[in-house]
């Protein structure tokens, strides 16, 4: 069996992408490949501000503007990121993507660069995790290709989705899944999918954080699955639930999530929970 890994868009990734990477190499260590991670396409200012104005409107543009203004300044993701070691790394993380011998950059996982390395590496199991979408080419340039999308699907798709479930007042859809990849956003067959022990002292981050390491150990079982052909995939019904976009979140939806969790919406202790197709 081969198996690679599309993951991260920044040269070492973040801590999640790491952690994903290091599970990968652990469970299927000469099998592993390839890690293939995407460092970005650089652009210029002006064609950032350009493809945000066709993406958002004019309220959605301002709104994003402030709210990274605001994470800027309190330093929310370099918080995060410590949450995030001391659940997946509490022996420490060396800030590192592991494997150097099979690791590859490129700027973008739907380029002909990464196509090319695709055909070279020749996997039987392509993993996917916390890239951008991956586009047509690369989806049907493969014989497998399975995602891990921290949320809880088909409830939640789509961006930010443990977020959501907790701003919904609903932490019992916190949650992770392992699905095919298809054109769509989180929209493919599931494999595998289960909801994280949950602590009344928990919050967002440590949340996703758990659900992070339980989907590595999902995924681990799927890769298996679909490489020997046992996997019997659930379709999802698409119409049960909803597809967050990252502009959603403003910073009224994070005062009102921070004040639900504030009022104890996480009161009661949540054992983990996983189901398998």
């Amino acid at each position: 069996m081969r198996v690679v890994l599309l993951t991260a868009h920044t040269p070492d990734g973040e801590v999640q992408h790491r952690y994903m990477a290091k599970r990968l190499s652990d469970e299927f260590h000469s099998d592993l490949v390839g890690i293939i991670v995407a460092t970005g396409v650089n652009r210029s200012l002006v064609a950032k501000a350009k493809r945000w104005w066709r993406r958002y409107s004019l309220f959605e543009w301002v709104s994003r503007m402030f709210f990274h203004a605001h994470h800027r300044i309190k330093r929310t993701n370099a918080r995060r990121q410590e949450v995030f070691r001391s659940v997946l790394f509490p022996e420490g993380d060396t800030g590192e993507m592991p494997r150097r011998d099979i690791l590859y950059r490129i700027q973008s996982h739907n380029s002909p660069e990464c196509l090319e390395l695709l055909e070279k590496l020749r996997p039987d199991v392509v993993a996917v995790y916390g890239t951008l979408i991956i586009g047509k080419k690369v989806i049907g340039s493969v014989k497998k290709l399975i995602n891990v999308h921290t949320g809880f699907s088909p409830t939640y798709r789509g961006s930010d989705t443990i977020f959501w479930a907790l701003h919904n007042g609903e932490p019992e859809n916190v949650g992770v899944t392992v699905h095919r990849v298809d054109p769509g956003v989180d929209s493919g067959p599931i494999l595998a999918r289960g909801k994280p022990a949950i602590d009344p002292s928990d919050d967002e981050d440590r949340l996703f954080a758990k659900a992070v390491r339980l989907g590595a150990e999902l995924l681990c079982k799927a890769i298996r699955r679909e490489a020997d052909g046992t996997a019997q995939p659930a379709q999802q019904d698409l119409w049960s639930g909803r597809e967050y976009r990252s502009v959603d979140r403003t910073l009224a939806a994070e005062r009102r999530t921070r004040k639900l969790l504030k009022n104890k919406l996480l009161s009661e202790a949540r054992p983990e929970w996983s189901e398998e197709f």
